[in-house]
């Protein structure tokens, strides 16, 4: 798995983390985790406010749906392989 998912659980001490590969697990866990949740935070929020003012909800509720759900698998993927 890559480092950055070890973050939380290294903190934790439910993993264990090669010592230097450390400093990139804090750096992560510290600078990259947040923005990248603030980042999907407000993406999740300029997407509903479209979704409001759109004149075909089901629609794009649907395509919505689809598209998150295309990411988790790739996330679930990547953390499953490896890979991300």
């Amino acid at each position: 798995m890559g480092n950055g998912q070890y973050g939380v659980l290294a903190k934790a001490g439910a993993v264990t983390v090669e010592p230097d590969l450390a400093a990139l697990t804090d750096w992560y866990l510290y600078l990259w985790g947040p923005w990248s949740i603030a980042g999907g935070l407000a993406f999740a929020g300029a997407t509903e406010r479209y979704v409001r003012q759109g004149n075909d909800r089901r629609k794009l509720r649907l395509h919505g749906t689809v598209g998150a759900l295309g990411a988790l698998a790739l996330s679930v993927a990547s953390t499953a392989t490896g890979i991300g």
